[in-house]
C-alpha cells in the first residue's frame, strides 16, 4: 500500500472512531435532534425546516468562513432544496447572522459561527481528539437548542463533515 493511500485510509478510520466517540456520550434523543423528525418521548417540538416548497431557515456561516465552511453551508442549503424544494438562505455577513439569532424561525450554524455561538461547543470537540494512540483525528458535534442546529468540528476539514453527519442522518 503506497504512504499516500494509507495516510487517507488512517485518516477515515480516524474520523470515524471520533464520531463513533461523539456519538456514545449522546441519548438516542440528542442523537436525533437533529433530524427535524418528531422526537417521541422526548418533550421537545419538531423543528419545522420546511413545509409546502416553502422555507424560513437560514444558514449561518462567518464572514470569513474558510472554504471548506463555505461549501459546507452551500451543499446543506442544496441538499434541504432538493428535498424539500425550498432552499434556504446563506448568510454569512455580520448583520444577517445577527438578525437571524434574533429571530424565530429554523437556524444552522456552522463551524466557526457554531463556535462563536455555543461555548460548549469547543469542549465538546476536544473530548475526541484526545484519543490516545492517534496521530490526528477529526471530532464533530452536532446539536440542536430550540431553534438553533449547531454543526461544526474540530478543524476546517470537519465543519464539512458534521454538515455531511447531518445529511447522512436524514437519509441523502
Amino acid at each position: 500500500m503506497n504512504p499516500g493511500r494509507a495516510a487517507k485510509l488512517f485518516l477515515m478510520i480516524a474520523v470515524l472512531l471520533s464520531l463513533l466517540l461523539l456519538a456514545a456520550g449522546q441519548s438516542p434523543a440528542e442523537q436525533k435532534s437533529s433530524t427535524g423528525k418528531e422526537q417521541a418521548g422526548s418533550g421537545k417540538q419538531a423543528l419545522l425546516i420546511a413545509e409546502k416548497g416553502k422555507t424560513s431557515a437560514l444558514i449561518l456561516v462567518a464572514e470569513k468562513a474558510e472554504p471548506e465552511e463555505e461549501l459546507a453551508a452551500q451543499d446543506l442549503a442544496k441538499y434541504i432544496g432538493m428535498m424539500s424544494g425550498a432552499t434556504p438562505s446563506i448568510a454569512n455577513t455580520a448583520k444577517t447572522i445577527a438578525a437571524a439569532l434574533q429571530g424565530k424561525h429554523p437556524v444552522f450554524l456552522i463551524g466557526q459561527e457554531a463556535l462563536k455561538a455555543d461555548k460548549s461547543l469547543a469542549a465538546a470537540l476536544k473530548k475526541p481528539v484526545t484519543v490516545k494512540g492517534l496521530l490526528r483525528s477529526d471530532a464533530i458535534v452536532l446539536k440542536r437548542k430550540a431553534n438553533r442546529v449547531y454543526l461544526a468540528g474540530s478543524n476546517k476539514l470537519s465543519h464539512y463533515f458534521a454538515v455531511l453527519e447531518l445529511l447522512r442522518r436524514w437519509g441523502c
